[in-house]
């Protein structure tokens, strides 16, 4: 009786060599789930972004805060979550400051990789505020679930 011949033994390491790297991919990335959930974060803290700068101009402009999402002059759907269509919460707290929240499916992944000005909208999973103060988007205070 003879074992295995070799061709079966390096198809079987190859195989494992695979699933190890499968394994490996997945416990850095996260599952595709996840992925998604970043991708959708990721656009949620873009459109912050858009309206923190657009409530900044109408400040500049106006010399006061907009009174409502609604009122401001933006094209698309920078105002609405991506996947329930809610609007995003704002408030105005102050003469000059207000708060802009969303609900994130994940924590922030920034690692250090992005510019410290991203930093500023770096959150835990669920629902979370940024405050913000000035006549422009440079001022972050906080972000408060």
């Amino acid at each position: 009786m003879s074992g295995p011949a070799p061709g079966k033994w390096l198809a079987i390491a190859g195989g494992v060599a695979m699933l190890a790297a499968v394994v490996a991919g997945l416990s850095l990335l996260g599952s595709p789930e996840h992925q998604r959930a970043v991708r959708l974060d990721d656009q949620r803290v873009s459109n912050l972004r858009t309206l923190s700068t657009l409530i900044g101009i109408e400040l500049d402009r106006k010399k006061t805060l907009p009174s409502s999402l609604a009122s401001l002059d933006m094209g698309g759907n920078a105002s609405r979550d991506p996947v329930t269509g809610v609007p995003y919460r704002y408030e105005v707290i102050g003469k000059n400051a207000f708060r802009l929240c969303a609900t994130f499916d994940a924590a922030s992944e920034d690692e250090g990789r992005t510019p410290r000005a991203a930093n500023a909208w770096v959150h835990a999973a669920g629902h979370q505020c940024f405050t913000r103060s000035g006549e422009s988007d440079h001022y972050v205070e906080y972000a408060d679930p």
